[in-house]
């Protein structure tokens, strides 16, 4: 594009898709014409004059939802934001689906077509807010689905059920309750702090897990703890925060159990992993990740385990952080 004269003025790949809509007749055709460049996972909202156009791309990766309230309509990412603005949910876009709305309506203008669908499992298990539903799945009972299956599977002998929160919340919800052992807080999250995971730079991360996690020493002092998170992607929590301080606090044993397979492959299409060597599991078995991460057990759904709690085919989901293989 910049031999054909376009100029670019950030890094950002929204910019590119921005410009190869440019070239199409019109907006949809604009948005037809980008999805044939782009390999990849994206949600679309274009404001034009009087008009705004949504596209989901046609592998459904990622959710975009259109909801109403008082002869207006709303395009978002997750339901969740449409909870305390009294709106209603009217439905998911249809993978690949381009729509056009215009004053209280909207139309259908194109669905691209193809030969499968990739869900992102990971909107489930970790990045969707707990209150949003995505495709007819809200994301509480997929967690607390995610947690009884992790507790039918790998059952443990401990005093209490505790979760990394807020993500793993759902997930050590649905062990407790799977295993009739108690949940409580063993963990509070400091309000102020953000996702490790998400941060730029290894340094950010460990800072961001440092400050996250507040031990509640009451709880965890002599008694052995089952921890649920929703991955372990770079280790950065768990190995050198969470196990720490349950060690500082007295904890007898620390078990952890995992609401997905461990990942061993980066994410190609926008999540903040970009390297094998970055991932904690890449090369190593289970047995040597609790080893590294100083646990006392460790234990991870298995793919089957994911796609039944999420109730979708196995061939419908995006796994290719679990498995090193990318369909897309």
């Amino acid at each position: 594009m910049k031999k054909q004269g376009h100029s670019f003025y950030s890094g950002s790949d929204i910019e590119i898709i921005a410009k190869l809509i440019a070239l199409g007749d019109d907006f949809v055709d604009g948005i037809e014409k980008m999805a044939q460049k782009v390999r990849g996972a994206y949600a679309l909202i274009i404001l034009s004059r009087g008009k705004i156009y949504a596209a989901r791309d046609k592998h459904a990766f990622r959710p975009i939802i259109i909801g109403q309230k008082e002869g207006s309509l709303i395009v978002t990412s997750e339901s969740c934001s449409f909870i305390n603005l009294g709106c209603t949910i009217v439905r998911d876009l249809k993978p690949g689906e381009i729509i056009e709305i215009e004053g209280d309506k909207f139309e259908t203008k194109k669905i691209i077509p193809s030969p499968f669908v990739q869900y992102c499992s990971f909107e489930w298990v970790y990045t969707a807010n707990v209150a949003s539903t995505i495709d007819g799945l809200p994301v509480d009972i997929a967690r607390r689905n995610l947690g009884a299956a992790l507790a039918r599977r790998y059952p443990v002998n401990v005093d209490v059920v505790g979760a990394v929160p807020n993500s793993g919340i759902g997930h050590a919800i649905g062990y407790a309750q799977e295993s009739k052992i108690s949940f409580d807080a063993v963990f509070i999250k400091y309000d102020y702090a953000s996702r490790s995971y998400t941060q730029p730079t290894q340094a950010e991360r460990d800072r961001e897990a440092k400050i996250k996690l507040i031990p509640v020493p009451a709880k965890i002092a002599g008694r052995s703890v089952v921890i649920c998170d929703d991955s372990i992607v770079r280790g950065t929590q768990m190995k050198n925060d969470l196990v720490v301080k349950l060690r500082k606090n007295g904890v007898k044993q620390i078990h952890a159990r995992v609401a997905c397979p461990p990942l061993k492959a980066p994410c190609m299409y926008g999540v903040a992993t970009r390297s094998k060597k970055e991932l904690a599991a890449h090369g190593k078995t289970v047995e040597q990740l609790k080893e590294y991460m100083g646990l006392d057990g460790l234990a991870f759904n298995t793919l089957d385990d994911l796609s039944a709690a999420l109730g979708k085919p196995l061939c419908d989901l995006c796994t290719s952080c679990w498995t090193d293989q990318y369909k897309v």
